[in-house]
Parts: structure tokens; sequence; C-alpha cells
């Protein structure tokens, strides 16, 4: 059976432990939030929330709809409208995410420590607090860190509603699942997980009404997701190979602290509490890696806490077991060898001191647009046009979203037919720069600047090479940055 471990520290201790854990998850998270320059996909967020506060509903400059993320971008909008917003210090976008971020660290240790003991819970809070990839999202102007906070709840939910069998438990999981999704709609892929864990949960003597509004919740849920994510079928993409490697380059310390969590949960009392952490992370992966159609590795992100949890849980149960077996009653025993070994284990994961700048994973390029655009700012005329594949950028630095050069972020032509709106872009509604040709002209017979980075290099690099070559064309600003960073300005 699993020991408990409550009386290692006194309520008071206790409390001093999570605050002081709480207060480095916050410092780390909102340090020099203000400093590093917007990247794509928050320019997104940003760009939705500004036509909340010009229209009150996310309807682009398309006329069409940014369905993405809708509950971050309504909290941003809010946090923009009460302090003007400034695009070279955009704090307020990303400060939602820093809440959320820390709230996750304490759901955590309630959570771990409801499904095991308190040791587990005191151990995944710290690794949560200073994971370098919880760290590093909790300080976007994206919505996976809401996604993962709520997700997190609904687990919990779900878990007191199959222990106690009451009906308020099950309100809240609708609550928490339902907000998720409004925080991204990567949240169907855990639906899957959800049903099995409580279709497969010992013991359960729920009421058929209740069963009813569990599965209506899931009805409600895939519809939610029909009308956000707009898919119009699914198919198997396979895509295993670059996830499994990413995980064995990035994560495999917490892969086999998983393994190692479910092979000790599994001779316990409440081996199903293991079992449930893995049927959560395994359902939701096979997901992302079969049926998304693109490659981010960030979609494992909401993932992570529950991988934490059942890694935490094995080599802490690991020293327990040490414990039982030498008849050891000092509680500390198990605690302190479990804490020093996760964090040796996991150091390179980790991050203890506060820094202005946070790498994603590659995929999640982070180029200067800051610099670039402040540098046009400052030196552009009146008549200068701007060029950019990412016009909502150029919308949100310059108040002007100027001229769309299509480019995939997927590296899918699809894409780029997709975001064309009657000849228009979708996100801002900037005119498109159709082909070589007509940009040729727009260089010859006028001025200004274009602004091209690494993805979009190569992306269309033909075009780029055009650029290059042409003799009214010179880079007059340059970023050099790792993962894709880099980003140029030319001038014409």
């Amino acid at each position: 059976m699993i020991l408990s471990t409550n009386a290692i520290m006194s309520k008071k201790t206790t409390i001093i432990f999570i605050i002081v854990v709480i207060l480095f998850s916050f410092i780390l998270r909102v340090w020099q939030l203000n400093k590093p320059s917007l990247w794509i996909d928050e320019g997104f967020t940003i760009n939705a929330s500004l036509t909340i506060i010009e229209k009150g509903v996310p309807v682009l400059d398309s006329g069409l709809p940014y369905k993405n993320g809708v509950f971050y971008n309504y909290l941003v909008a809010g946090l923009i409208k009460i302090k003007d917003f400034d695009p070279f210090s955009p704090w307020q976008a990303r400060l939602p995410s820093v809440f959320f971020g820390v709230l996750s660290v304490l759901v955590v240790y309630f959570l771990s420590k409801h499904l095991f003991n308190k040791n587990v819970g005191l151990v995944s809070s710290v690794i949560m607090a200073f994971s370098y990839w919880e760290i590093a999202w909790s300080r976007q102007a994206r919505g996976y860190v809401a996604l993962q906070f709520f997700l997190l709840l609904s687990f919990y939910f779900l878990w007191k509603w199959l222990e106690k069998k009451d009906f308020k438990f099950l309100v809240f999981f609708f609550l928490s699942l339902f907000f998720s999704f409004l925080s991204h709609h990567l949240a169907v892929v855990f639906i899957p997980g959800f049903i099995l864990i409580a279709l497969l949960f010992p013991k359960k003597r729920i009421s058929f009404r209740q069963w009813i509004i569990f599965f209506s919740i899931f009805a409600i849920s895939l519809f939610l997701f029909r009308y956000m994510a707009s898919i119009p079928k699914i198919d198997f993409y396979n895509y295993f190979p670059h996830y499994n490697r990413f995980i064995k380059n990035e994560l495999w310390i917490f892969f086999l602290g998983t393994l190692g969590g479910l092979f000790l949960g599994i001779f316990d009392k409440k081996k199903y509490t293991a079992v449930s952490l893995f049927l959560i992370a395994i359902s939701s992966y096979f997901f992302i890696a079969g049926f998304i159609n693109v490659i981010h590795y960030r979609y494992l992100f909401p993932i992570f806490p529950f991988v934490i949890i059942l890694s935490c849980y094995f080599i802490v149960r690991f020293f327990q077991i040490i414990q039982n077996i030498l008849r050891i009653k000092n509680p500390l025993f198990s605690f302190i060898p479990s804490i020093v070994l996760i964090v040796f284990l996991s150091f390179p994961h980790l991050n203890f001191i506060p820094k202005e700048n946070y790498l994603l994973e590659y995929g999640s390029p982070q180029p200067n647009f800051k610099e670039a655009y402040l540098f046009i700012k400052e030196n552009r005329k009146t008549e200068d046009m701007i060029i950019s594949p990412y016009t909502h950028l150029s919308k949100i630095y310059l108040n002007d979203e100027g001229f769309w050069l299509p480019t995939s972020l997927s590296g899918r032509k699809e894409e780029v037919e997709g975001r064309t709106i009657n000849g228009r872009d979708y996100y801002t509604n900037a005119p498109i720069v159709s082909n070589d040709k007509e940009l040729l002209e727009i260089i010859n017979s006028k001025s200004g600047y274009i602004i091209i980075d690494q993805m979009a290099k190569n992306r269309i690099n033909k075009t780029v090479s055009l650029i290059n070559s042409h003799e009214k064309v010179e880079i007059i600003y340059k970023s050099e940055a790792p993962k894709m960073g880099n980003i140029w300005v030319y001038k014409f």
C-alpha cells in the first residue's frame, strides 16, 4: 500500500514551503515579461484581442471570426483596455499565462497530494515551478498554459466525481472542460482519456442520470471542437517518429519516470491512480501524434504535468519501499532523497535563475520582430510600404498591416489557399502580393521595407533569392538567433 507521509511536515511548515515554491514560480515567470519580442503566434492572440476591444467580438478585419483561444483572447483584451497597449512592451498580453502557470503549480500540488500523498505533491510542485518548459510557455501570450490549468482541474473534478458520486463535481468537471476548450481546441484530444478513466474506474456506483449527463458533456465538447477547430475531416498522419524523437531528445527522463510510476503503481492499493495518469497521457499523445495534421511539439505541453506527477510518484514510491524494507520510521528518509534525486535527474530541464528570454522548442521560432519593427518605425517615411509574411505583426507594431507576402506556417500549400480570403489575408484583410512578378513591380515602382525571417526564407526561398538579387534592394537590419530565429529587414 502507499505509505502515508502527511506527518513529514506540520501544516504550517507545509504552507510556508508551498508559498516559497509559488513565490519563486511567479518570479521566474514574470521576470522582465515586457522585454522579449512578440513572435508569430503571440501576434495572432493580440490581433484577435484588439478586434475584441474594437468590435466586442473576435471578428477579424477580413470579416471572419478568430475561434481559437477565445477565453484567453478576452482576458488579454480586458487587460489591454485597462492600460494602453505598447507592442514593444507587451506584458499585459502575457500576464494571464503567468497567472495560469503559477496556479498550475498549486493545482499539481493538491492533485498529487490527493492522488498519492503529500510527498508526491511537494516534489511535483517543485518540478512544475522550476521546469524550463513550464516557465517558457507561462511567459507567452498564448492559451496553452490556460488549457493546461483547466485540464488539470478537469482531471481533479472527474476524479472527485468518480470517488464521491456527487453531482456538483460533475458540474465542476464540465465547467473546467468547457474553459479548456475556450482556451485551446486541443482539449479535444483529452476526451478519450477522460472517458476511459470513467469507464474503467473501480467500484463506481453512479446513477444512470449522471452517466447520461457525463456523455452529454462529451457530445457538447465534440460540437465545440468541430465549430472552433473548423476541421473538415480527420485523417491518420502518423507523426509518431517526429514526436518520439522530441521525447527522446528533450523529455526522456520523464518518459522513463512515467513508465516507472506505472510499473510501481500497479502494485499499490491505489493502482488505478497511476494507471489513470498514464491513460490520460498516452491517449492524448496518441491523438496528437496520429491525427493532428501539423507537427507542433508544444501540443505535448498540456500532457506534461501528468507526466511530472507520475514520474515524481515513481521516485517517491521507490524510496518509500526502501524505507519500509529498512523499517525506518522517519518520513524525511524518503522525502529528502526523493526531491534531491528528481532534481538531479531532471536538472537539465530545470531553471532556477530568472532570465529575459526562453527558447521555445523547434517549430516555435522567435525572431526579434520587436527590434526589426522598431528600426522600421524610426526610419520609415510616410510613402514607404510594408511587405511581410506576417501582416498581423505589421498591424500590431506599426498600425499598418501593409501587404501580405504569402507564406505557409506549416509548409503546406493548402494553408496559404485557406488563409486567402477574396485575394486578401484572413488575419488583417491586407492585400496579397500574389506572385514574384507583382513583387518586382512593387519594388521597381515604390519604396518601402520587406521583412523576412528564417522560416519565411525556408518556405519561399525562391522569392527571397529574387529579393536578395535585386539591385534596388539592400539589407539594412539583421538579427541572428537559434532555432529559426534569424530575421532580415530589406529596404527598396
